[in-house]
């Protein structure tokens, strides 16, 4: 009996090996490493936020520690492209429906001064006795090379400005309106050094390798 298992075992062992090896590749993005040995350590509102990567279906889950509570955002990859793909949520809003298209990070080759994107989550969602059906986009636009300095260090970054934006019906009421901005500093080979939003300023204290 175990003679006879022991072939099926080695072949799942190969599968899980190269499908290991094609997520990697599938995620291999200068500008978001993934390699799951390192540990990004970032300073965000006085306390600090320690983010590693773990191998997921199609992609990779990024995980964010901080005092003891853990976040989990899933990314799919293709290509070197990464799509985030934590539904976005809003206020008491129950979001009941939810399909996303394009990248959230572009693939490496793409990046340069003026390339442009977006991510668009078509949503269909409730509160209370409100239903509504819209879209949610991150524009997402590379402005300038930017030395930046980190804790961590001096970096050579592009500088992304993002902005959010929200179309689609709530009951009676339409909407079509900017809902925010921040802006992302990535760094070759490192990744996130720098987040600039309302509530404040992330930055990178050390990558631990």
């Amino acid at each position: 009996m175990i003679q006879k298992r022991l072939p099926l075992l080695v072949l799942l062992g190969a599968c899980l090996g190269a499908c290991t090896a094609a997520q990697a590749a599938a995620c291999d993005n200068v500008y978001q490493p993934t390699d799951p040995a390192w540990r990004w350590v970032y300073r965000a509102q006085g306390q600090t936020d320690t983010v590693h990567y773990e191998p997921a279906p199609q992609g990779v889950t990024e995980v964010h520690e901080q005092r003891g509570n853990t976040q989990k955002v899933l990314y799919q990859c293709a290509g070197g492209a990464l799509t985030n793909m934590s539904v976005p949520q809003f206020g008491a809003a129950t979001v009941t429906r939810a399909s996303v298209t394009g990248a959230s990070v572009p693939a490496a080759p793409l990046w340069k001064l003026g390339y442009a994107w977006t991510s668009v989550w078509n949503l269909t969602g409730k509160q209370g006795l409100l239903r509504g059906d819209g879209t949610f986009e991150r524009h997402y636009r590379i402005m300038a090379r930017e030395k930046v300095s980190v804790p961590a260090g001096t970096f050579d970054t592009w500088r992304i400005d993002v902005n959010l934006h929200i179309t689609g019906k709530a009951g009676l009421f339409n909407i079509n309106r900017d809902i925010g901005e921040y802006t992302l500093w990535y760094a070759e080979g490192i990744g996130i050094v720098r987040e600039q939003h309302k509530d404040g300023l992330t930055e990178l204290l050390e990558l631990r390798k």
